[in-house]
């Protein structure tokens, strides 16, 4: 289970350092995403000429389970938000 949300730029965050209003909009917007669904790419390469990827549509539960829906709730119900 993760104990940290990773930031746009590479950063980690500790959920118990996030403030309440942030960690409220990311399951809105982890919620939103299992919603609608969303593309997860993975892959990679060194150089342009031998870079390739895999893209995967995922939705539901599995967007759930791949942002740690669970333990964000699990720390909003401990801060009692």
């Amino acid at each position: 289970m993760k104990k940290e949300w990773e930031t746009q730029n590479g950063d980690f965050i500790a959920y118990k350092n996030l403030k309440d209003d942030h960690l409220l909009n990311i399951i809105k917007w982890i919620e939103k995403k299992a919603e609608n669904g969303m593309a997860v790419r993975y892959g990679g390469g060194f150089s342009p000429e031998d870079f390739c990827y895999e893209e995967e549509e995922i939705e539901g539960d599995v967007v759930l389970d791949y942002y740690d829906y669970k333990g964000l709730v699990k720390e909003v119900k401990k801060r009692n938000i």
